[in-house]
């Protein structure tokens, strides 16, 4: 599997857990609805300085891109992340503090949890 699909993946999981349309999505992104589209059905060649924008965007080392397969290995730190995002949005702004604290220990016990697991 290579860097489009990977793109693709991350894009479709990161639309799967956000409120957004499509055209939001690319707004969010800073990317063309146009150009999105084309990264979703693994198209295009997206230059190295997209590829670094998207993941920045997206929140994830950019060498998962390029990692193979992206989505066939375990991925819950990620998914929850993308998660997180969403859910940040609905917290009221006095409690996101305590939310990200709490979070960040979800995030620490499930890395915990899979290193022991391929212990």
């Amino acid at each position: 599997m290579g860097y489009r699909q990977n793109l693709a993946e991350a894009l479709r999981l990161a639309k799967e857990t956000s409120d957004l349309s499509l055209t939001a999505f690319a707004e969010e992104l800073e990317i063309s609805r146009s150009q999105l589209l084309e990264f979703l059905k693994e198209r295009g060649n997206p230059r190295v300085e997209t590829i670094l924008h998207i993941a920045a965007k997206l929140e994830i080392d950019p060498a998962a891109l390029f990692e193979s397969p992206f989505r066939s290995k375990p991925h819950p730190a990620l998914e929850l992340i993308f998660q997180g995002r969403t859910v940040l949005r609905l917290v009221a702004p006095q409690n996101r503090q305590a939310f990200l604290d709490h979070f960040t220990q979800m995030l620490t016990l499930l890395e915990v949890n899979n290193e022991n697991r391929d212990s």
